[in-house]
């Protein structure tokens, strides 16, 4: 049995399939004899391989109009089901009765009764509205791509002027576009919103790179520059971190212009030699040059510092044209502290019932009502603040205004203050400080700005210090029209300022006149020829070389220059001078060019703790603060133009 066996085996057939359709290359060409080469078509089929079977075509019937259905051939000569009701177009499988009716009762019940006539009427309705057109919804390609990218960078630069956080961006203007577009323009239009990306960490990464732009752009400009000057100031943000500021003013287009520079943290126990190295780098790296540097402008409190002296003297050593300059706001406070004893106590005491007011509530609220029983002009009382100067006039004025409200308050909490607004003498001196305080506050308000100059600055000084020696003959002779509050006040109550608080008011503005000559010299003879060089005398200039002194001549005798001169501003005067008269034009921008305030700085501490809010701690501020503070548009298509077009998924 077993010798049948392996007999069989021997001499049974094995077949090798053969592609008819491949060349004969790969095939061998010694077969065995055992071995039968058929080819596919040859060969048996076997059972699980079987072809499939051809799909049936089916076509359309008249009857079938009975279901609402009419013919359809959008694929060629492939005729499939389009209903009349909803115009859906179903497959050719479903052109069977049964699928055609299970699609009018599903969908159109209230339609099921309805004749054939009735469907025939909505075939003609059919035939006359235009075929509307295919609605492509493929990925976005080509400019579609740019197109997304460049709106996700539009964006994003709209996030970091507006300051908000990122996540703003998927969460609510994304979704707000595309209602939008569903809204106004169809379900389409709004998939189109879908390709443009813009996730946290993409509007991130788009504000980051705007951000380097716009430094790049305004590095070319410093290192185009004659001349620059630099306004540092420090600060904290939410977290108490030590932030250091840093503005520049530069020549670009025959124009001044400021701009953000940087914005970079400090260690708590920074030294004056670490926070000179970080200033160091950041000129020497950017390839801007100390040299070219003119002025270096502070506050207060960095001038005062013991750390800060340093540092400034070590920025004046390397640069031999520098002019260290002490802000003019901050002078003008620290001028208008010193008064006399018994007005600085009635300032105090104003403000101890104005605090003690706003601090608490229920006063607040009782006042509001009697404010609002009395007809009063104002309903609330503004609280003081000793780090903002501008607080102490319209703190005053306000108070002054509410003072019969506030003394029945007062009585009412058996607070001592309730006899003060009984007094004469000291309701005068309140209404008095109202008055020069808000003179004060014009002054600062006034002495804030871009581009503005020691001049500018000088100039309203001096106009104050004037009107100040008038204010002082006016009250010798019991004049008091200019200071409104307090001539109200007189005209009220109809008594006359005794002789003491007369000589009270006259120390005070004596000591505003001395205090202000001290923080606000007179300036130097020689430089008055940059302010007007056409009212100058050039043998009045003591400093003038020959040639400087020759090309001044003719710059006075020119008319055209004259003309430019009343046109424009100052520092713009003498950009466009540069080119004529090169010696006088270099010697006045160096002038020209220093800050005068911290104002920019005192704008870029706000907006820094407006960004970095107590829900941001870990950001990064320095991109978003750039965008928000810089006058430079960034480059969006040459920043889109060097990047790969990468829709979202």
């Amino acid at each position: 049995m077993n010798v049948i066996i392996e007999r069989w085996l021997k001499n049974r057939k094995k077949y090798k399939w053969e592609d008819t359709t491949s060349s004969g290359g790969d095939n061998p060409t010694n077969i065995k004899s055992e071995e039968v080469t058929c080819s596919k078509e040859d060969a048996p089929t076997p059972v699980n391989n079987r072809p499939p079977k051809r799909k049936k075509r089916r076509y359309y019937h008249d009857n079938y109009l009975a279901f609402g259905f009419v013919c359809s051939t959008q694929d060629g000569d492939l005729q499939r089901p389009l209903c009349v009701i909803c115009k859906e177009t179903l497959a050719n499988e479903s052109m069977r009765p049964a699928k055609l009716r299970r699609h009018l009762e599903a969908k159109h019940k209230e339609f099921c009764d309805k004749p054939m006539e009735y469907f025939a009427s909505k075939q003609l309705e059919l035939s006359t509205v235009e075929p509307k057109k295919p609605v492509c919804k493929a990925a976005a390609t080509g400019r579609d791509n740019e197109n997304a990218v460049l709106a996700s960078y539009d964006v994003s630069l709209l996030i970091a002027n507006s300051g908000i956080p990122h996540t703003i961006a998927e969460e609510l203007i994304l979704p707000a576009a595309k209602a939008i577009a569903c809204r106004m323009h169809g379900p389409e239009a709004a998939d189109n919103y879908n390709t443009i990306s813009l996730s946290n960490t993409t509007v991130k990464r788009r504000i980051e790179n705007m951000s380097e732009n716009v430094k790049s752009q305004l590095l070319k400009r410093v290192f185009a520059s004659q001349y620059y000057s630099l306004l540092l100031d420090e600060s904290t943000d939410v977290c108490d971190k030590i932030y250091l500021l840093l503005f520049i003013r530069y020549e670009y287009q025959n124009k001044i212009n400021e701009d953000f520079l940087f914005c970079h943290s400090l260690p708590a126990d920074a030294s004056s030699d670490d926070i000179f190295i970080t200033l160091n780098d950041v000129i020497l790296a950017n390839l801007i040059g100390w040299p070219k540097c003119v002025g270096v402008c502070t506050d207060g409190s960095l001038i005062s510092s013991s750390k800060y002296q340093r540092v400034l003297q070590r920025i004046q050593s390397i640069g031999p044209l520098i002019k260290l300059t002490h802000c003019c706001v901050h002078r003008e406070s620290l001028a208008i502290r010193q008064m006399p004893v018994k007005l600085k106590t009635a300032l105090d005491e104003a403000i101890q019932v104005v605090n003690m007011i706003k601090t608490c509530t229920s006063n607040s609220q009782v006042i509001n009502i009697l404010c609002q029983e009395m007809g009063s002009a104002h309903e609330q009382l503004l609280i003081h603040s000793q780090g903002h100067w501008l607080s102490r006039g319209k703190v005053l004025t306000r108070m002054f205004d509410l003072r019969d409200e506030i003394r029945l308050i007062l009585i009412e909490k058996a607070f001592v203050g309730s006899e003060w607004f009984k007094d004469f003498t000291w309701l005068a001196m309140v209404a008095y400080l109202a008055d020069i305080f808000a003179y004060l506050n014009d002054i600062t308000l006034s002495l804030q700005g871009r581009t503005m100059t020691v001049f500018h600055v000088q100039e309203k000084i001096e106009t104050f210090l004037v009107k100040l020696e008038m204010w002082i003959k006016y009250i010798q002779s019991s004049i008091f029209g200019a200071f409104p509050t307090l001539c109200d006040f007189l005209s009220i109550s109809q008594l006359k300022i005794t002789e003491e608080t007369k000589s009270i008011f006259i120390e005070h503005l004596q000591s505003l006149q001395r205090n202000l000559r001290e923080y606000f010299p007179v300036l130097d003879r020689n430089d008055l020829w940059i302010r007007d060089p056409f009212l100058v005398n050039v043998n009045d200039i003591c400093d003038f070389s020959v040639e400087e002194r020759n090309s001044f001549i003719n710059l006075t005798q020119d008319l055209l220059m004259r003309s430019h001169f009343n046109q424009s501003n100052l520092g713009d005067f003498w950009l466009h001078a540069k080119t004529e008269h090169p010696l006088l034009a270099s010697r006045a921008l160096r002038y020209l060019m220093p800050f005068a305030s911290t104002c920019l700085c005192e704008h870029a501490v706000s907006q820094l703790i407006f960004i970095k809010s107590k829900y941001r701690t870990r950001m990064n501020v320095e991109p978003d603060l750039r965008l928000k503070l810089s006058s430079i548009e960034p480059e969006i298509q040459n920043i889109v133009s060097t990047k790969q077009h990468q829709p979202s998924h």
